[in-house]
């Protein structure tokens, strides 16, 4: 029987998801421009609880979206002053597969492969931390808790295989940093910046404890009339099995 029979097209559900991370304490978020790209609404949840998040700009060219919502947030991630280097150690922060396996937060670990993106796209980096559908719009993080990137896009291995022969190995996309902060600073939003010296050190109790406080699980609610027309673009089968 098909999901769309016998239901009201107007009804609002949640059908995709993603994550985003705070950038500041003034309740702004971060994630991905297709994230948010058709939803009605979005939601943060943090605590059991959800939070309304609002969209306040969008860059489609470079795929970041700013949200807002009106929750007390006291945590959030610092902006590294520098881009990555190559073979830079880094870390993907989101929840992968959205809750469908687990509602606990990811970290996968790798290294930077490459100074740019998918087509020379010097807006991005290559690493190969692994990252899932429901990654999008989380931070990648350097050894000292700081954000270096966003998650934005794997690469479509069954494309590849088609057109090499060969099946990749986690070959996976993020946003630099210097992208996100000349989209912040166009829109006059305000961020830390942290430059992360030689002799600053952050333990993994206290990256633990900002990964669980300063990100995010973001839903987005669409109609089932909205579903249907976006079925192509976004992944939507978490709460419609």
């Amino acid at each position: 029987k098909p999901i769309y029979a016998d239901i009201d097209p107007s009804e609002l559900v949640a059908a995709a998801s993603g994550t985003g991370f705070f950038i500041n304490n003034d309740g702004n978020i971060v994630t991905n421009d297709h994230v948010v790209d058709g939803c009605e609404q979005m939601t943060i949840l943090f605590d059991g609880k959800e939070y309304e998040a609002n969209v306040v700009a969008n860059d489609k060219e470079n795929d970041i979206a700013l949200l807002k919502t009106n929750f007390n947030n006291k945590n959030f991630f610092k902006i590294a002053k520098d881009d990555v280097d190559r073979s830079q150690n880094i870390k993907a922060v989101g929840y992968g597969f959205g809750k469908n396996y687990s509602s606990d937060i990811k970290v996968t670990a790798g290294i930077v492969n490459s100074l740019s993106g998918y087509n020379d796209n010097y807006s991005e980096f290559q690493m190969d931390a692994a990252i899932q559908s429901g990654n999008s719009g989380g931070p990648v993080i350097n050894e000292n808790g700081d954000v270096v990137g966003i998650s934005v896009a794997a690469l479509d291995s069954l494309a590849v295989l088609e057109d090499t022969g060969t099946l990749p190995q986690n070959v996976n996309y993020a946003i630099k940093a210097s992208t996100l902060k000349q989209f912040l600073k166009s829109k006059e939003i305000n961020f830390s910046e942290s430059d992360g010296g030689w002799f600053s050190f952050t333990s993994n109790r206290k990256i633990n404890k900002l990964i669980d406080s300063a990100s995010v699980y973001l839903s987005c609610y669409m109609t089932y009339a909205q579903i249907k027309e976006n079925s192509t673009k976004k992944v939507m089968f978490e709460n419609l099995n």
